[in-house]
Order: C-alpha cells, then structure tokens, then sequence
C-alpha cells in the first residue's frame, strides 16, 4: 500500500507532460495569431477590385477586420465593406452594393428614390418626358402614364383615333335603325321614316310627333336635334318656342284692364310686356297700381333737362314729377344730385312714391337718397319732413323699382318738394335714374 505522498509524486509525474502540451500549443497559437495580420496575403484583402477595404487587426487569439471608411460593415465571405447591411435605404428601395465602394437605392419601375424624403416616390413622366402624342393628353399613373384620348378615340401609340363603332359586335344599333358613324361618336338612323327618332333605351324607331307635344303649334321630327326632345315646335307669332308652345300672356299678368304685350326676346324673365293703364307703372312683370289721384298734374309738365351735368340744382321740374330724360349721377362735383319740384299751391300729402332705376350702388352714401317736403305754418314760419331710402340694385337695370313712403300724420300745406341722392366719393359712374315721382293726398 502507497503512502499519502506517494500517491502526490505519481500525480505529478501523470500530470507534467501533459500541461506541457497545452502550454505549447498556446503559445503555437499566439505566435500564429500574432503573424495572421503580417503574411503574405492580407486576410481582410479581397479579388473584386484587388482594394484593401478593410484594415486586419491582430486579436489574441485570432484577427479582424475593421473597415476604412466609418458606417460600413464588414462582409467575410465577400471580405468587403457594404452599407445595404446598415438599413441605409429607406421605405420600399431595395439597397444595392456596388464594387467601387458605394452602393445604390433602388425602386420599381416608374419611382425614384428620394433622400430627402427617404423612400421610392412616383415620377411624373408627364412632367418630366411626355410620351404622348397628337392630341392625348398625359395622365400620371403608377408605373407608366397613360394616354388618355376623348370619348369615341383610342390611342394607337401616336394620336387619337376614331372608334368605328359601326363595326361592333354586337350592332349598337337596333329595330332596324341603321348605324352611322360620325367623328368620336355614332348615330342610328331610322332609314323607312327619316324624321322619326331612335330610342336607344328601347332600341327602337318612334314618331316624336305622335303626342303633340308642341300644344297649339305645329310639330316637325328632328331626330337629329342636340336637345332631349328629337322634334321643333313652329310655334303662334310671339309664343315662346321650346319643349311646347308657351302664350306668356295667358291668364294676363299685366292684371286687369291692362295690355299684356309678348315679347319673347325682351331680356327679362317674364318675355312679354304690360301696357299699363293711367296712375299705374309696368315693373317686375306686372303692373303696380296707383296710389290714388297723384297732386302733381301735367297741367305743369316742364320740358326742363334733368341731367345732373348740371350744377348746384340739376332738375327743376315740372309739378307732375314724370321726369322725360335721365336724371343719372354722371359726373363729379361737390354738389349732390338734387330734384327739386315747386309748387304753386299749398297741397297736403300723405304718400309720396318714387319710381327708379339703380345705377351702381356702390358709389352712395350709406344714407342712398332722401326726400324734403317743406311746409308753410303761416304768419312766415315752416317746417320739414324727412324721409331717407336706400336705393335697391336691380337685376335688369332697364326694369324700374319703386320706394313708398306714408307720412303720418298727414303733411299740411306743402309747398315745395326736393329729393336728394348723395354720393360716396366722385365718379363718373352712373348712381340712379328717376322716372317717376308721384305725391298723393291723404
């Protein structure tokens, strides 16, 4: 039996040469690790362009490579240095490395990358290389544009042609009509009745005529026509032609006991005109009615001018107030337009009535016009009534509009009347015409 150290001494004969294995091939590894980076061929070298891209660093056990340029990654088994393995392309490019150290951001077809912006963005090629011609017009697409043609053409790669639709199959027309091509369109004919009309709902032939739709007037086919109705009426003398004959004065608009005129080319709405009877005015359609018995009477009517080329006082008129030239804020002076109407005896008034056309609005006072009636209180004293109204622009400036203004109580004694419209600022534009004034009685 061996004793304690006995059994230690074998240990370390056992033990001994066996250290000194691993300690030499340690060392046999540093040594090779420490000459990896010296030998002939340059590990981190590489054969696509024979470049050194990466600098081989000694390790204590191994090597690595470090690339030149910061921000690229060492690849080993191409032993280059890329960026695409750094996420450098951004949205949906895809990253491409290229030999001479770079790389590239590719897109689809019709995109290009955008850095700023980071990503594949559409490129307009209607912008930037228009690829249609003749007369298409480009409309930006993805992946390619395209050239779009007006209805009935196509595009054959160099303009726009005409669609046959006659040779469709199947017809496009039916019931027996006929097809006629026309430039980017086509028409059915209905060759047996030539004025008759194709329903293309229906797919048949008809008689637009057959309902009389032109009611007093006589109907003529026109399948043909640009409306939705395929005939004409020819319609009574100043009737108003269109789907059916219209009498614009049925029924009398004017009123009653007044004439009603057609005009079916007046420039109004209403297409006719009214022949008024005395104390009444036609305006918008129809004839307003008097007041009453007007105090100004034409036993006074004066043939004085009323333009407001006039100083100071442009219209002295006559005591009937109709007023038979235009009475227009035409030119610029200090002086407001002002009509000014005398009378010869002391009147009482109730109502006074002014009938008017507007000029341009735009170019009166806030106030617009107003009216003075001055009244005689005897014994050398008198007094004024105001009344101010703001003028209306009127569609039509050829229709006149009106303005109504009671007073209560009663004036007494009036002895003269004056209407003033005041203006904004100087113009030569036209401010208002008066047609008509009127005073009535209580």
């Amino acid at each position: 039996m061996m004793a304690a150290g006995d059994v230690r001494r074998a240990h370390v004969r056992v033990l001994g040469p066996l250290v000194a294995v691993l300690v030499a091939l340690a060392l046999a590894g540093d040594a090779s690790a420490q000459t990896k980076c010296a030998s002939t061929v340059n590990p981190c070298g590489n054969s696509i362009d024979h470049q050194l891209q990466a600098d081989c660093v000694d390790t204590s056990l191994n090597y690595k490579c470090v690339c030149k340029t910061a921000g690229r990654v060492y690849v080993p088994a191409s032993r280059t240095c890329v960026e695409c393995l750094l996420g450098i392309c951004k949205g949906n490019s895809l990253c491409v490395n290229s030999p001479a150290n770079s790389y590239t951001c590719t897109c689809p077809t019709g995109y290009a990358y955008n850095h700023t912006r980071g990503g594949c963005f559409d490129v307009n090629e209607c912008l930037t290389n228009n690829p249609c011609k003749g007369n298409s017009v480009c409309v930006d697409a993805p992946v390619w544009p395209i050239c779009r043609c007006p209805n009935g053409y196509f595009y054959n790669g160099t303009a726009c042609v005409d669609i046959n639709e006659c040779n469709l199959l199947p017809s496009v027309c039916h019931g027996g009509a006929v097809c006629q091509n026309l430039a980017g369109s086509y028409r059915c004919i209905c060759p047996t009745q030539p004025s008759w009309a194709y329903n293309a709902t229906a797919g048949d032939c008809y008689n637009p005529c057959l309902h009389h739709p032109c009611g007093e007037g006589n109907c003529t086919g026109a399948p043909f026509a640009r409306t939705t109705y395929k005939y004409t009426c020819a319609c009574p003398t100043g009737w108003l032609n269109g789907p059916t004959c219209t009498d614009q004065c049925a029924g009398n608009p004017c009123g009653t006991g007044n004439a009603c005129i057609r005009a079916p080319t007046a420039a109004t709405p209403w297409k006719y005109n009214c022949s008024c009877l005395g104390g009444s005015t036609f305006m918008n359609g129809t004839c307003k009615g008097s007041l009453g018995t007007n105090i100004l009477t034409t036993a006074h009517k004066s043939s004085v001018d009323c333009s407001t080329a006039q100083a100071g006082f442009p219209c002295n008129n006559s005591m009937d107030g109709k007023l038979d030239t235009a009475w227009e804020g035409a030119v610029a002076f200090d002086t407001e337009p002002m009509i000014q109407v005398a009378f010869s005896t002391y009147l009482k008034v109730a109502k006074a009535r002014v009938v008017y056309v507007a000029g341009d609005p735009a170019y009166l006072s806030s106030t617009g016009c107003a009216f003075t009636l001055n009244s005689w209180l005897g014994g050398g004293d008198s007094s004024s009534a105001y009344a101010d109204f703001n003028t209306t622009q009127t569609h039509d400036l050829s229709q006149p509009a009106e303005y109504i203004h009671t007073f209560s109580p009663a004036l007494t004694s009036v002895m003269d009347f004056a209407l003033a419209c005041y203006r904004k600022e100087a113009t030569d534009k036209a401010l208002i015409r008066i047609v008509e004034i009127e005073l009535y009685a209580s």
